[in-house]
């Protein structure tokens, strides 16, 4: 983005929180997606693909001018926190928080309110690896079990959040 440009880029901030069983690993994607007002096909609610190199319209497959510019992890325990499934009582190891950064180059008129993260779970019972993602039209509490059954995260809240990123 060049610098003649820098007084209508928009930094967002998108983030999910997933609460992971025991075992468990999270392989977050390299990608986001957001429902965007595409000024190119001049359609609203677009789903925008962003990569670290580029943002592509996914319905009409040209880009959009912004890319990821981060993508932060962290990891906190949760002590002796448990869930009632279906299968039983189990206990939520830990909460993952991801969170991306990223840049339109544009002036936004309001915050996106679609958002999808997409990311792959490791079962530690059968070794199965598991797509995924967390997006805000979905029914919340989730739970995201393994084809053998196993829970592996659950979602409590709406979600990604999406903000702007302060200067």
């Amino acid at each position: 983005m060049s610098e003649a440009s820098e007084s209508n880029i928009t930094s967002l901030l998108v983030e999910a929180r997933l609460a992971l069983t025991a075992g468990v690993k999270v392989d977050y994607a390299e990608s986001l997606e957001l429902a965007l007002d595409c000024p190119r096909c001049e359609e609203s609610d677009r789903t925008v693909r962003f990569t670290a190199e580029r943002g592509r319209c996914r319905s009409a497959g040209h880009t959009y001018a912004g890319r990821l510019t981060g993508k932060l992890v962290e990891e906190a325990p949760l002590g002796e926190k448990t869930h009632t499934s279906a299968t039983g009582e189990v206990r939520l190891e830990r909460e993952e928080r991801v969170q991306y950064s990223l840049e339109i180059a544009e002036a936004l008129p309001a915050l996106p309110t679609w958002g999808r993260i997409r990311f792959t779970l490791s079962c530690p019972a059968c070794g199965t690896s598991l797509d995924s993602a967390s997006q805000n039209n979905v029914k919340r509490p989730r739970e995201i079990l393994c084809d053998c059954g196993r829970l592996l995260a659950l979602e409590t809240r709406e979600q990604p959040t999406i903000r702007e990123q302060s200067a």
